[in-house]
């Protein structure tokens, strides 16, 4: 473990060549067109013409397809896909027709702001991309026992950063930054080498999609951050693309009048939901994606 002085100078280092990339991202973000392909981490519940039906975790996929339109404009759209599910009325095995299993959502989407419809309808930014300051969260606000729907109030909540992680593949060192406190971390390490080993191997991997994107594959960075007051919202923004590696947030359930909701010790009565799962018509209390793999 490093002393704070020096990871300061190398992390300060590690920054003027982030920002460089950042640039260097920021010129192609005109011709941009890529698609982000996410696993759900978690099991959710998807409403169907069959009823709610259980997809397991790590068996279905968010496909987030996004080109540049004009000016700050990006099209953006949201593809959920699975195929087996768990109906949940009787516990059975189902597999459902491609027009059931896979569902659609196409917005168009501002960094800065957020979603909005094509009828022009704001939804909020709750997919933050291509962006790394002043992020936000937002919510559909539904009293209990109210359907939530997307013309319903919204909720925005202040996203705050919780630490910064940069990892040197070429040098294998990992700079950890939590508030004004820097850390070195190597596999020279006495106590925590083999860890660092295979965090550094596991990131070399997992990363190497959003790495090809920049011009320096080198690195990874990734800044992670949570929402500043419930329910709780947990980011992963990778650096210097703005591309989100992992997102915790709300679904988007019905909630009876008789459930209660707790957040912060104190009882509620109403909930706030993801737009993106009630756009999906994912009724599951929470999901978590992951991303694994980025197409041209």
């Amino acid at each position: 473990m490093g002393n704070t002085d020096d990871a300061d100078k190398y992390i300060s280092l590690i920054e003027m060549t982030l920002n460089e990339c950042r640039i260097d991202f920021q010129k192609r973000l005109p011709e941009l067109s890529v698609i982000l392909e996410y696993r759900f981490a978690i099991a959710i519940i998807v409403e169907s013409p069959f009823g709610d039906v259980l997809v397991p975790a790590n068996s279905s996929k968010l496909l987030v397809h996004v080109e540049k339109t004009n000016g700050s404009t990006f099209l953006v759209e949201f593809t959920l896909k699975f195929d087996e599910a768990v109906l949940l009325e009787n516990h059975s095995m189902v597999l459902l027709p491609q027009s059931i299993s896979t569902r659609k959502a196409v917005l168009q989407y501002v960094p800065g702001k957020g979603y909005y419809l094509p009828n022009g309808k704001y939804l909020g930014n709750f997919f933050p991309m291509f962006e790394v300051e002043n992020l936000q969260a937002s919510f559909i606000y539904a009293k209990k026992g109210e359907w939530p729907t997307l013309d319903n109030d919204l909720k925005t909540l202040r996203l705050e950063k919780v630490d910064t992680v940069i990892a040197d593949l070429k040098n294998k060192i990992i700079v950890s930054q939590l508030g004004n406190t820097s850390t070195i971390l190597s596999p020279a390490n006495e106590t925590l080498g083999p860890r660092i080993v295979a965090y550094l191997e596991n990131i070399s991997k997992t990363s190497l999609p959003v790495r090809r994107l920049t011009s320096c594959p080198s690195i990874y960075a990734v800044e992670h951050y949570q929402s500043s007051e419930a329910p709780v919202m947990l980011l992963t923004i990778n650096l210097p693309t703005g591309i989100p590696t992992f997102l915790y947030s709300t679904g988007c359930p019905r909630i009876i009048p008789s459930t209660k909701v707790t957040w912060n010790n104190q009882e509620q009565d109403y909930y706030l939901h993801s737009p993106l799962a009630c756009l999906l018509g994912i009724r599951s209390l929470d999901i978590a994606v992951e991303l694994e793999n980025i197409y041209p």
